[in-house]
């Protein structure tokens, strides 16, 4: 990717991590995800959703001191939809992050299925916040160190 040419993820920032699931991993549910990953994503994700809607209300105030009630409604609609796009549109990568990290702490994806009964949300949360698992599992190596297995298999051939 051209974001990150001779880039290695020690030096990613939060905005580069947003850009490598956005860009990268739109809708890749294989594999696994760091904690730095998920919720770097998450922050920056709510960030940009957060300072659309606070420009939505700062704009339709300035339009409703200088103009009708009608253009309100239009301007208002404008830039709800454009908040509702950008939504809608960040739903798959949420969800497949969601289901790399729970992948990299050794859980099924399916337990992101968790977040839709009551209290469910709570486990969900430990599961996304606890450490991952440092020796590969059934969905692929550790994203922090890669080789770690190569290192244990030395002198077993």
């Amino acid at each position: 990717m051209i974001f990150f040419k001779n880039k290695p993820e020690s030096e990613f920032t939060i905005f580069d991590w947003y850009i490598k699931v956005i860009f990268q991993n739109y809708a890749n549910f294989n594999g696994r995800a760091r904690r730095k990953e998920y919720w770097s994503f998450l922050l920056v994700h709510n960030l940009i959703v957060l300072t659309l809607l606070f420009l939505t209300a700062i704009i339709t105030y300035f339009v409703s001191i200088l103009d009708g009630q009608e253009f309100i409604a239009y301007v208002l609609f404008f830039f709800m939809f454009i908040v509702s796009a950008f939504i809608i549109l960040s739903v798959i990568p949420e969800i497949a992050v969601a289901v790399r990290r729970l992948h990299n702490t050794n859980n099924s994806g399916w337990m992101y299925l968790l977040h839709f009964i009551p209290f469910g949300s709570i486990v969900l949360l430990i599961f996304l916040f606890s450490d991952s698992k440092s020796e590969t599992n059934k969905y692929g190596p550790d994203p922090k160190n890669p080789h770690f297995d190569d290192i244990n298999e030395i002198g077993m051939h």
